[in-house]
């Protein structure tokens, strides 16, 4: 009888915690169809571009097309331009997404499109599926050590105040990535890393919830080891330079490994998966006027 007691007793633990599961609102992936969708129009927008036509035979070309782009605001040589580099950047991101080599078979890579969030302009978005833990994007630019923020002029105050589009990033130790000069999505030889759009990512619109967050990444000597060869070219995708060198003396004394340069990255708080990255901006809230 005591053993039937028990058994009970058990019975009774699995259902609490079956009930228990239940109450747990499980959150609901998001919609593959508005990734695809516009991932369709893109290509049809490029593959139905003449460039020999002195402007967008479409309608609606004063409208955002689905890269966020709008013709009719620019000259036809940029227009030219801008598809030439948008072709590019589509089929680099299939070739890194479908790679078939075991060192870089990702099975995901991103591309900039419409945002998702009306008016916002581009976004970037995932095409594929990232685990959660995944670094998905790095912030480009120059890096400004943090011991030449701590005592800022007028002339440096008034430099970093002009952040309209917030592509001023503050790593967790002090150190500023400035991408205001970065290229969208422009992959050329100076700007080379596919990866490096996290400054397009857009802050999540009302009842939505980020799917990234940052995170600190410095490039190493072991990582960047300029003895070799092999890891010679790595350098290129190395998408920041110093707007000025760290001090000998200063927080960089302090790292275990020597840093060639300081980084920064979004990193998937979940699995992705063909859909809009969002990352918590941290806005401070806006001051009352006196």
């Amino acid at each position: 009888d005591e053993d039937d007691d028990d058994d009970d007793s058990d019975d009774d633990d699995d259902d609490e915690n079956d009930n228990n599961d239940e109450s747990i609102p499980v959150p609901k992936r998001p919609s593959r169809v508005p990734f695809l969708t516009r991932k369709r129009e893109a290509i049809r927008t490029l593959l139905d571009f003449d460039p020999n036509a002195t402007e967008e035979k479409s309608a609606a070309s004063s409208i955002a097309d689905d890269f966020g782009y709008i013709a009719s605001n620019s000259d036809p040589d940029i227009t030219r331009a801008i598809r030439h580099h948008q072709t590019i950047n589509m089929m680099k991101a299939s070739l890194i997404k479908n790679s078939q080599h075991q060192s870089s078979n990702l099975g995901y890579s991103i591309v900039a499109l419409r945002s998702t969030i009306p008016d916002a302009g581009r976004g970037i978005f995932i095409d594929g599926t990232a685990r959660a833990g995944s670094i998905v994007a790095f912030f480009p630019g120059q890096v400004w050590p943090k011991e030449f923020l701590l005592q800022p002029t007028a002339s440096s105050k008034a430099f970093f105040d002009q952040d309209d589009n917030f592509h001023l990033s503050l790593r967790y130790d002090g150190i500023l990535i400035d991408s205001r000069r970065a290229p969208y999505a422009v992959l050329n030889g100076q700007h080379i890393n596919p990866w490096a759009l996290a400054h397009v990512v857009n802050h999540p619109p009302p009842g939505e919830r980020p799917n990234c967050r940052t995170v600190m990444i410095n490039f190493t000597q072991k990582m960047l080891n300029k003895k070799s060869s092999a890891l010679d070219n790595l350098w290129r995708y190395v998408p920041n330079t110093y707007a000025r060198q760290p001090s000998l003396f200063g927080p960089k004394v302090l790292d275990r490994d020597v840093i060639l340069m300081h980084g920064f990255g979004l990193m998937a708080l979940r699995d992705v998966r063909d859909e809009e990255l969002f990352y918590d901006y941290r806005l401070s809230p806006p001051r009352k006027k006196e």
